[in-house]
């Protein structure tokens, strides 16, 4: 499995409740999980983590405009997803995502800036 962000959008975080950062500034994650092995994998279970900055404070997730990964992907097919997080802007220049598909895989670590 091989994973990339295909694009990178920003808005803000129309969250509510505990913990929400509603009104903050959101940066969206369009990511795609590509399967380059020979049997199907469970992409059910993924897990996006995004910290910024130059100590790379954890973000918070963005629940309302993400669509995680669901099912399964074939062998030779991809599946795409998005995962938001608010991140300052002063912060966005310097971010990192952890993504973990299973447990048995290394984790995926993916920076960059993200204007």
């Amino acid at each position: 499995m091989t994973a990339a962000v295909t694009s990178i959008t920003h808005g803000t975080d129309h969250d509510r409740g505990p913990g929400a950062a509603t009104g903050r500034p959101t940066v969206l994650f369009h990511l795609r999980l590509s399967n380059g092995t020979s049997a199907a994998v469970s992409v059910a279970d993924v897990q996006v983590l995004a910290a910024y900055g130059s100590s790379q404070t954890p973000a918070i997730a963005a629940s309302s405009a993400t669509h995680g990964f669901t099912g399964s992907v074939r062998p030779g097919h991809s599946a795409d997803a998005v995962y938001a997080f608010a991140v300052p802007a002063a912060g966005q220049g310097s971010v990192a995502l952890t993504v973990t598909y299973t447990a048995s895989q290394p984790t995926v670590l993916l920076r960059g800036s993200a204007r």
